[in-house]
């Protein structure tokens, strides 16, 4: 997989465990085999909950959908923080078992202690179902 640009030195690839530099903190975040989705939400990888109490995160995920349905699907890749959903984006997958790849990233506020941050996805359509056959990110918790 391919590293993100602009975290030289700090891929999930490079580094698989958290990795502090000075008041910045790197945590990887993967998911190690294909997660199947369907209309409910799938989590991508573990949720993170050590986050650092009153930083910022930067949060990088990337990844690759598909769908055995030849009649396109839909999949909703969303953010989750302590629960609530701050960002989204739609894929579409129009084609079946065609490879399609996507990424996003999110800054959020200052977080509380306790919080949790957490990358899902779901098929926008009952009954659909797609895969999440791989994907990749980081979460950078700076100082506010």
């Amino acid at each position: 997989m391919s590293k993100i640009a602009g975290l030289k030195g700090r891929s999930p690839e490079t580094y698989g465990t958290t990795k502090p530099s000075g008041l910045v903190q790197t945590q990887p975040v993967a998911n190690a085999t294909p997660v199947p989705l369907t209309n409910s939400a799938n989590l991508l990888v573990p949720v993170v909950s050590s986050l650092p109490k009153g930083f910022r995160n930067i949060i990088l995920f990337s990844g690759v959908l598909e769908t055995p349905s030849a009649g396109g699907v839909q999949v909703e890749v969303q953010i989750v923080i302590d629960s609530v959903v701050v960002y989204f984006i739609t894929v579409e997958l129009a084609t079946a078992n065609s490879p399609a790849p996507f990424g996003l990233s999110f800054e959020s506020a200052a977080l509380a202690s306790g919080s949790t941050i957490s990358i899902q996805a779901l098929t926008t359509g009952v009954g659909q179902t797609a895969t999440a056959a791989s994907g990749s990110g980081a979460i950078i918790s700076t100082p506010t």
